[in-house]
C-alpha cells in the first residue's frame, strides 16, 4: 500500500470514528433534555460541570436542547455564586 492510499484510508477511518463518537454524545444530548422534559424539567436533571461545559459548544439544537443548556448553565452559574470565595467543587 502508498503512503498516500494509507494516509487517505486512515483520515476517513479517523473521520468516522469522529462523526460516530459525535453521533452518540449528540444522542446523550438529546435523551437528556427529553428526561428533563419527562420531568418536568425537575432541576436534578440538569447538566452540570465538565458534560454541560461540552455539551455547550454543540450547534443546531433543536428548541427543548437550547433551553436545557440555558436553565442549566443558569442553575450551575447560581450554584457558582452561592459557594464561599466563588469556588467550585
Amino acid at each position: 500500500m502508498n503512503y498516500d492510499l494509507w494516509k487517505a484510508s486512515t483520515y476517513a477511518v479517523l473521520l468516522a470514528f469522529q462523526r460516530y463518537f459525535y453521533g452518540r454524545q449528540r444522542i446523550r444530548l438529546t435523551d437528556a433534555a427529553e428526561q428533563w422534559e419527562a420531568k418536568r424539567r425537575d432541576a436534578s436533571a440538569l447538566l452540570r460541570g465538565n458534560i454541560l461545559r461540552e455539551f455547550q459548544k454543540y450547534q443546531n439544537l433543536n428548541n427543548l436542547e437550547t433551553e436545557f443548556i440555558r436553565v442549566s448553565k443558569e442553575a450551575e452559574r447560581k450554584r457558582y455564586l452561592a459557594l464561599p470565595n466563588g469556588e467550585m467543587n
